[in-house]
């Protein structure tokens, strides 16, 4: 399970210019144990705008839709199977599908399950 999938955010909505923020927020959310409940969700997504603006790194403005969501009670993340719980992340993306090129202002796909679900979205991954 990544946070981009856990929070519904289609690759297409994905801006190029975004692509570092969302690596930042798949990073913080890694770091903190990857919360699902909706409290520490709110306040995990509250942690990755404030270090994206931090750091000068735009984020997808799905970030702040959903903390404002989950706030207001009008949005909940959906149950994760225990199994999507357990899963390693990948080495070279943690899980997020993305990897940062050097200077982290643009980066590719990775190549495991999780960058192949975001280059598409409909298929399976392999493995």
């Amino acid at each position: 399970m990544t946070l981009t999938k856990l929070l519904g955010i289609e690759r297409g909505w994905i801006r190029p210019d975004e692509i570092a923020g969302l690596e930042l927020g798949e990073e913080i959310w890694f770091e903190r144990g990857r919360p699902s409940e909706p409290a520490d969700l709110g306040a995990c997504l509250e942690e990755i705008i404030r270090r994206a603006g931090k750091r000068g790194l735009r984020y997808p403005s799905v970030l702040l839709l959903r903390k404002r969501q989950i706030g207001r009670g009008q949005w909940r993340p959906p149950a994760i199977p225990k199994v999507a719980r357990l899963d390693s992340a990948c080495a070279k993306c943690r899980g997020g599908g993305l990897v940062l090129q050097e200077g982290g202002k643009c980066g590719t796909f990775c190549e495991c399950p999780a960058g192949e679900l975001l280059k598409f979205p409909r298929a399976r991954p392999r493995g």
